[in-house]
């Protein structure tokens, strides 16, 4: 092109180019904001998920020994049930 020519569809001030690039720059820090938000959710999320998986195990380690508390009362209790005679 020669100098002080104009393209097809350009802008006509020298400055239009540098304002898009400006908008341009800011949604792309405005997407990458975005982003950052929704990866620390995702990651506060799974955090959470593994709070609840321990409390799940320990819930139903919780659970097995109660069970076999259980178990060995009803023993015991058998036990002593047998000891009478009708």
């Amino acid at each position: 092109m020669r100098s002080g020519s104009r393209r097809p569809g350009s802008r006509s001030g020298g400055h239009g180019g540098s304002e898009e690039q400006t908008a341009t720059t800011s949604e792309i820090g405005r997407n990458v904001a975005e982003a950052a938000t929704g990866s620390t959710d995702i990651a506060q999320n799974i955090a959470g998920v593994a709070t609840a998986a321990q409390e799940t195990t320990s819930g139903a380690s919780n659970t097995q020994q109660a069970a076999g508390e259980l178990a060995r009362m009803a023993n015991d209790l058998e036990a002593l049930v047998g000891q009478f005679t009708y």
